[in-house]
């Protein structure tokens, strides 16, 4: 029997299941917008009056979607001055609420992923934005800035998520508006050229680690990072140190001492756990695990599926910032050749150091903790014995 329904029903429910009812559908996209950046809020959840200020930000913006539409603004320099002053408002009212750290780059991508949304929703349904689409911008992320500089773009000079100069964010727009007629569309085309929520693509296990851009820059700061949104993993160790039959992970490399320390630490600062295995993939500790003899040379193909595979179902895209990976008496640079652009794809950056016979491992907790505040790469080392151990990949090209 053929169904009565329509592809307009379809869409109705997806956009009633994604945006909530027509009565809020304003708030709605300035809600999930909010949640396309919220992660670097960097010290947000420890702010007294963080709900507070989270509703004072979205008042402010409902008012101008909605006083928006009522404005004649008819070219690109109109919507630019209108945005300039929104985002400088924005970042303002962050700043009088004592939070320093809201940025340009954080207030564009409230402002514009709200815009996106709202002509994702349709004119239909919120009528009166459709004559602002050819002047909306861009909104300016991690997958748009990979996608751009490699077609010549002005890349900025901090990550979006620090950016502080407008007029260094403007000069990407303009980009956009030199190379499509309609900057969105541009984005659009960009952005689909590949799946990204989630979906880990494929490996090569012919990269070269590039360390050398660590060790020169040794003022780079790396943080703040939430302790709740740090991932400390170990690596796994040989047979000989292994238990024979089943056991959870966790306890599963009783003669492998760094396996017990990350653990530890992990759980003195509320930092999620995991260990990596060349056999099971990345494990949580209360996984059960067998008895294996996997060597990673020799066996990268078959390695990279199963990381791929396990990273995706324990790793969500936006739930953590930065793993913190103890490479103990591992084959640590087989290991990162494949790990490295794993969690590049998950927009996840990459801390690593140890050596064989517990290198380091009693530094591990001083480590994750000066995570919690900025350090430079050159401050890290400084704690370490074994200081050209310590490598640092950011998932983006810049920290």
């Amino acid at each position: 029997m053929k169904s009565d329904l329509t592809r307009q029903d379809w869409e109705e429910y997806l956009i009633r299941l994604y945006f909530g009812t027509k009565n809020d559908l304003i708030k709605s996209c300035i809600n999930r917008a909010y949640r396309d950046f919220n992660r670097t809020l960097h010290g947000m959840d420890d702010h007294k009056n963080k709900q507070d200020l989270f509703d004072r930000a979205v008042k402010y913006l409902l008012s101008i979607f909605i006083d928006i539409k009522k404005e004649s603004l008819n070219d690109h320099e109109e919507f630019d001055k209108w945005h300039k002053e929104k985002c400088l408002h924005l970042k303002n009212l962050y700043k009088e609420n004592d939070f320093i750290n809201f940025s340009i780059g954080q207030a564009q991508k409230w402002i514009n992923m709200t815009f996106k949304y709202i002509f994702c929703v349709g004119e239909k349904r919120l009528p009166g934005y459709s004559g602002l689409y050819e002047f909306c911008h861009v909104p300016i992320d991690n997958i748009i800035l990979d996608k751009i500089k490699k077609r010549g773009a002005p890349v900025p000079s901090k990550p979006w998520s620090r950016l502080g100069d407008y007029n260094e964010y403007i000069s990407l727009q303009k980009w956009f508006r030199e190379q499509y007629k309609l900057p969105l569309d541009g984005e659009f085309i960009l952005w689909m050229e590949e799946p990204h929520d989630n979906v880990i693509m494929p490996v090569q296990n012919n990269i070269v680690l590039d360390k050398t851009r660590v060790k020169e820059a040794k003022d780079e700061t790396i943080g703040p990072y939430q302790l709740n949104r740090i991932i400390l993993c170990s690596a796994d160790a040989s047979p000989a140190s292994q238990k024979k039959d089943k056991y959870k992970a966790e306890y599963f490399f009783p003669s492998a001492k760094w396996v017990g320390a990350v653990r530890n630490v992990a759980s003195d600062l509320g930092c999620k756990f995991v260990i990596l295995t060349t056999k099971h993939g990345l494990v949580n500790p209360s996984d059960d695990i067998d008895h294996y003899d996997l060597e990673i040379k020799g066996n990268e193909n078959i390695i990279n599926e199963k990381w791929q595979d396990t990273t995706s179902r324990l790793i969500r895209r936006g739930q953590y910032d930065i793993l913190v990976f103890y490479a103990g008496g591992c084959p640590r640079d087989e290991y990162l050749r494949i790990l490295s652009p794993i969690l590049k794809n998950l927009e996840i950056d990459l801390l690593t150091f140890g050596k064989p016979n517990m290198g380091d491992a009693g530094k591990i907790k001083d480590i994750v903790e000066s995570l919690g505040e900025e350090a430079s790469i050159d401050t890290l080392k400084k704690k370490l014995k074994f200081p050209d151990r310590l490598l640092f990949f950011p998932h983006n090209n810049k920290a």
